[in-house]
């Protein structure tokens, strides 16, 4: 049978280590394959002098006398073997390479694998200081770097497994002689198999996996944003806002008068009588009312004093609301604690997609509200509803529908950080709950995977079960955020979220700015239709595209616009319906917004972008409660839609097929790629030739207390400028540290620390032939003050480093295998067979097999610069700084060389000396001289050709002449014009070849502009975008200043539309210091005025600098009595928040900007570094527009 496999696992089962393997044979029937005959395994390093006998009998008996136990000692390789050691350069007095003598220890299963790792550490930290002869030859022999004498036993056994049976772990095999177990357990097909009886075969197929993606939808008791459980931190900050208000109604309360005014505050907490009902959002409970007495604790003179003080300090702020919580949470009602009900799931949609086919299913499971309306939920098309009558019961018929789709992927957006979570919360809130009759067993949630918990089985040990990873757990920190999960054996489980955060840098991560960024096509042709409808006129218009990709009738897309200035959303990003589409035409309605297709059509470019079509929280939690079944049927749509975007967002993006061919590269489970950092991708890469190479890995010892550092990628100081008549190349290096690494055969066991082997080379003449020498800075980093500084170390600024050289036919030729080390064979390897993935890609007829090819190629290349960066992580399992250290330095030379060059190149060809403006890690910036060799000084599109002719010629002569293999220095763009502020801040007009001038296709390309930021009004980049382009077309500083100038003076005069000043942040539920965050003081301002339209935590608040008045910045009660000032008012102490209003609020009241701020805060700092950049700037020009 041949079984594509979707994932591995491992147990041990009645003692026994066993491999589960779940995939899909090659009639696409689901499969578990329960492998046995593996057995895990770790090294332990022993003094040469150690007889095999001697380890048996004494050594292995001292560490533990059961050992027999744990240990298979029938197993023909448990035995002494020789090996290489993995760090540093070990020889003999012949100079050979020494071996070293290791027991391989073999376990009959991962817990013995575990509890004998244990035991030897265990014996080694107690026999440190141990005098016995033998003993101390043992502790001897352990390398500075290695956890007592253990060599690779931090290597999973799975991956073990994986290299021993030579098996792709996302690819085919062929198993023989298996056995099929008809067990009511399994929910598929179930088969046992030897380990001699799997066999990888070739096979590019990927079988019809079907993809989960779920979404969840919660109510709000109170608006803000939803909490599954929830205790009495909320309440406790409502309290204390709600005295702090009173307290600015009036501010002579005594202290009876305001103890009186908590018990209202509190009674109206829990909604029980009192004689002066105060507003605050009540608390529901899941049980009875409490019991509360004159007595209790915040009705007293101590907690009065402890408010009192709370807005002095945030310290003292933070304490009183622990003070309050704790308080609120001893109340009782009939001697039982009171709880606060949580917030209920209240839909779960899921869409299901077989991957290669156009199957597809959209599911959503509603319940009604709490008055339980008989209206559940309307029909939908395209949509199955299924309609249940409590939390409970929604939550079972997920479980239900998990079980019978058996999909092979779980995905959603933001799942890891907030569905599963709050899952596993309400389940365990209806768990402990005794109300309703939800009571019911939490474990339901944890049977979704292919193995029935329901039925006892041998196979089943802990696979479905809720996980929670916390940062510091996560290998690499690699994850923005803690995980939460539950564990289904046999489904790959991951977040299209943090799939995106790992490959792309947004300035948004919301699912609708992510889909509006990667779903979106090219606007070819725009026509204007007006119809009339039951005497109602329309107006519609036809957008002719190069592609619809996934859009639908009903779905929304903004239009993108494309000018010289840059990129913006037509009018501020309205969202247009989609009425119709045939073909390449999409029809959207325009009816209610001003579209001028002319204006349209005089952008540079337009793009249709897909966006969501938004319900905001509010409005959400209205719908389910007051919105009936048609409200619900809404909440729907928008929960499928989200699911749908995810599918598209996998499939657009080549999410499954690129992880796939990663997962094959590195010889490692699907999952680990999905769930796990980058530490156990290079282990696994790096031991398999560490095995072929007879080289054992030490397993090191913790190295965070590690403080040396040393120097990163060099960065060449720039000159900075504007380049408008001179185009600028760009030189860069293909795979420049690999290529470093490979170049100088850095690693750890090819590094040199025997200080005799080297003072005898230095002796015999021969240490450069022998060695290449690298030096590189040695840093220290210390503590100022509450921050880390890194210094030069003073007791030793160079670190100088040996390496053995590798072997090569010819001088710079090509390396003789044999002679590389293994982090350069393992780089090679990687290196070599991208490019043979790229010749098979660009010879692939199938786009769906080109496109697995393409995800296979991105592999190599992500991996083999992993492995270098492996080299400087202090918690990887192949750290060694100094190899890192020294590839950097090898970099940074290579840049020199660069630099060197180029200038050499030229003067060989008797042309004016270039001048490197910039270099940046792995490339550099020249500008060539315009003069050719004939004296003729080129201009506009010859000067361009020309420069990208140089660049092209000058790559080829450094890679040839001055490089060795395999660094190659390449040409890769040309820009013109160019504007280079500073370092990593830059803008140009981007040509990659001679072809591309003639059809003058260009792309403004940018790094580090200030327009990325998302904190900036639209003005910033209405100025700066038209500054860039005044300066790049007119060429002319005059000119660009009276334009800058015009503008200054029609912002101050109120000229611009008061869309182009607002900015938008989004509201928290809880601030540290609120007074500081001026959108919540602006939000608690909006929430005194008008109770019923609070803005509510997840809301975006816009707002606009208004100008103050002379009554809100001075007090004309309070005067100075003495000195210059005498006589006038104080200043008063006005906050950021009370500097900003609502753009509705400034318009209906005629509120007057503050354009001055503007000038001087947002837009003077990003268009000065670009003035300045020319000597005839003046800076006049902003002086006379701000106060």
């Amino acid at each position: 049978m041949d079984i594509q496999i979707l994932d591995i696992s491992t147990d041990d089962v009645d003692d026994e280590f066993i491999v589960s393997i779940y995939g899909k044979n090659n009639r696409n029937i689901n499969v578990i394959l329960h492998v046995n005959g593996f057995k895990p395994y770790f090294y332990l390093k022993v003094p040469n002098s150690y007889t095999e006998k001697y380890c048996k009998d004494i050594l292995l008996k001292n560490i533990y006398y059961k050992y027999e136990n744990y240990i298979d000692i029938k197993n023909s390789e448990f035995k002494l073997r020789s090996y290489k050691e993995f760090f540093n350069y070990h020889i003999d007095e012949n100079e050979n390479i020494k071996k070293f003598s290791f027991m391989k220890l073999i376990f009959h299963n991962y817990r013995g694998f575990l509890q004998m790792k244990r035991k030897i550490i265990e014996y080694y930290t107690n026999n440190i200081n141990n005098t016995n002869p033998k003993v101390k030859s043992f502790i001897k022999c352990n390398n500075k770097d290695c956890e007592s004498c253990l060599y690779e036993a931090n290597i999973p056994p799975l991956i073990r497994f994986i290299h021993k049976l030579k098996i792709e772990p996302s690819n085919w095999i062929n198993i023989q002689n298996y056995i099929t177990i008809d067990d009511p357990d399994f929910k598929v097909l179930e088969l046992s198999v030897h380990l001699n009886n799997v066999k990888k075969i070739d096979n590019n197929n990927i079988s019809n996996y079907k993809i989960a993606s779920f979404d969840i939808e919660c109510d709000s008791s109170h608006g803000d944003f939803p909490l599954a459980i929830k205790d009495f931190k909320k309440p406790a900050l409502d309290m204390i806002e709600c005295y702090s208000i009173k307290m600015k109604e009036y501010c002579e309360y005594t202290i009876e008068q305001k103890i009186y005014i908590i018990k209202c505050i509190v009674y109206s907490l829990f909604d029980l009588d009192t004689e002066d009902s105060i507003d605050i959002d009540k608390i529901y409970l899941s049980t009875n009312k409490p019991n509360i007495d004159d007595n209790f604790e915040l009705f007293s003179k101590s907690f009065i004093s402890m408010i009192d003080k709370c807005h002095e300090d945030k310290k003292l702020r933070d304490n009183a609301i622990k003070y309050i919580s704790n308080s609120l949470s001893k109340l009782k009602s009939k001697n039982k604690k009171i709880k606060i009900k949580g917030d209920p799931i209240i839909q779960i949609g899921t869409v299901f997609k077989e991957y290669g086919n156009d199957n597809i299913k959209r599911v959503i499971i509603v319940i009604p509200n709490e008055s339980n309306d008989v209206d559940i939920c309307d029909d939908i098309d395209g949509i199955d509803v299924v309609r249940c009558s409590n939390e409970k019961e929604l939550i079972n018929e997920w479980i239900n529908l998990i079980n019978i789709e058996d999909p092979d992927f779980i995905t959603g957006y933001n799942i890891l950080g907030f569905d599963f979570n709050y899952i596993h919360n309400r389940v365990t809130e209806l768990f402990n709950s005794s109300t309703n009759n939800i009571k019911f067993n939490k474990n339901i949630e944890y049977n979704l995977g292919r193995i029935n918990i329901n039925y006892s089985n041998k196979y089943y040990n802990k696979k479905n079960v809720y996980k929670k990873v916390f940062k510091k757990d996560i290998e690499d920190n690699n994850d923005f955020n803690d995980k939460s999960y539950i564990n289904m054996d046999g489904r790959i489980i991951f977040d299209v979220q943090k799939e995106i955060e790992k490959s792309n840098n947004l300035e948004s991560y919301k699912l609708d700015s992510v889909s509006s960024y990667f779903m979106r096509g090219q606007i070819k042709n725009i026509k204007k239709i007006k119809l009339i409808d039951d005497n109602k006129i329309l107006h519609n218009l036809v957008l002719e595209v190069n592609t619809i990709r996934n859009l639908k009738i009903n779905d929304y897309i903004t239009i993108n616009t494309y000018s010289n200035i840059g990129e913006m959303l037509y009018k501020d990003g309205v969202k247009f319906k989609i009425i119709n589409i045939i073909d390449n035409y999409i029809t959207i309605d325009i009816t209610n917004h001003n579209v001028n297709k002319k204006e349209l059509l005089n952008y540079n470019k337009l793009e249709w972008c897909l966006n969501k079509d938004d319900v905001s929280p509010y409005e959400l939690f209205n719908l389910h409660k007051n919105g009936g079944g048609s409200g619900r049927a809404k909440i729907a749509k928008y929960c499928i839609q989200d699911c749908e975007l995810c599918i598209n967002l996998i499939l657009l993006l080549d999410i499954i097929p690129n992880n796939m061919g990663m997962s094959n590269v590195c010889n490692v489970p699907l999952n680990f790629i999905f769930s796990r950092g980058q530490g156990i991708k290079v282990t696994s890469v790096v031991s398999k030739i560490c095995d072929i190479k007879n080289t054992r890995i030490p397993t090191l010892v913790d190295q965070s207390h590690d403080n040396s550092g040393y120097e990163g990628a060099i960065v060449l100081d720039p000159n900075p400028g504007i380049y408008i008549d001179d185009p600028i190349a760009v030189l860069d290096y293909a795979s420049l540290y690999p290529s470093s690494i490979i170049e100088e055969n850095l690693s750890p066991e090819t590094l040199v620390e025997d200080k005799e082997y080297i003072d005898k080379l230095k002796k015999e003449n021969r240490l450069n032939d022998v060695c290449n020498i690298i030096e590189y800075d040695n840093y220290e980093t210390i503590l100022v003050g509450k921050t880390y500084k890194k210094i030069i170390n003073k007791d030793k600024p160079i670190e100088t480093c040996y390496f053995i050289k590798n072997k090569r036919i010819k001088d710079r030729g090509v390396i003789i295998p044999e002679s590389m080390g293994i982090i350069p064979t393992v780089l090679k390897d990687l290196l070599d067979e991208r490019k043979n993935t790229k010749k098979k890609m660009a010879l692939e007829p199938d786009e769906f097999k080109r496109k697995i090819l393409d995800g296979l190629q991105s592999a190599y290349k992500v991996t083999a610069n992993s492995v270098y960066g492996q080299l400087g992580a202090k918690t990887s399992t192949i750290f060694k700084k100094k190899v890192a250290a020294c590839t950097t330095s090898v970099g940074r030379k290579h840049i020199d060389d660069a630099r060197r060059g180029v200038i050499e190149w030229a003067e060989k060809e008797k042309l004016e000396k270039p001048e490197i403006i910039y270099g940046d890690t792995d490339s550099v910036f020249i500008k060539f001289s315009r003069k050719t060799i004939d004296g003729k000084i080129l201009t506009g599109d010859d000067a361009i050709k020309y420069t990208i002719d140089c660049g092209m010629k000058s790559g080829e002569y450094i890679t040839k002449n001055i490089l060795s293999y395999p660094q190659d220095l390449e040409y890769e763009k040309t820009f013109y014009p160019f504007i280079l502020i500073s370092k990593k801040r830059y803008i140009g007009d981007k040509y990659e070849t001679i072809k591309d001038v003639d059809n003058k296709k260009f792309k403004r390309t940018s790094m580090g502009i200030v327009t990325k930021r998302r904190d900036n009004a639209p003005i910033v980049k209405y100025v700066f975008g038209n500054i860039i382009e005044k300066i790049i077309i007119d060429k002319n500083l005059d000119k660009t200043i009276e334009w800058l100038d015009k503008t200054l003076n029609d912002i101050n005069n109120g000229k611009f539309s008061i869309n182009y000043f607002i900015i938008t942040k989004s509201l928290r539920g809880y601030y540290k210091n609120p007074l500081t965050i001026a959108h919540k003081v602006l939000a608690d301002r909006i929430g005194e005025r008008d109770p019923g339209n609070r803005p509510k935590a997840g809301d975006r608040i816009p707002y606009v600098y208004k100008k103050l008045t002379y009554e809100e910045l001075y007090n004309t009660n309070s005067l100075y009595k003495s000195g210059p000032k005498k006589g006038t008012p104080k200043c008063k102490k006005v906050l950021q928040g009370d500097r900003i209003e609502l753009p509705d609020y400034i318009k209906s009241n005629n509120v007057d900007i503050d354009y001055s701020f503007y000038i001087s805060n947002q837009i003077m700092k990003p268009v000065e570094q670009v003035l300045e950049l020319d000597n005839k700037y003046n800076k006049g020009v902003f002086q006379k527009y701000i106060n």
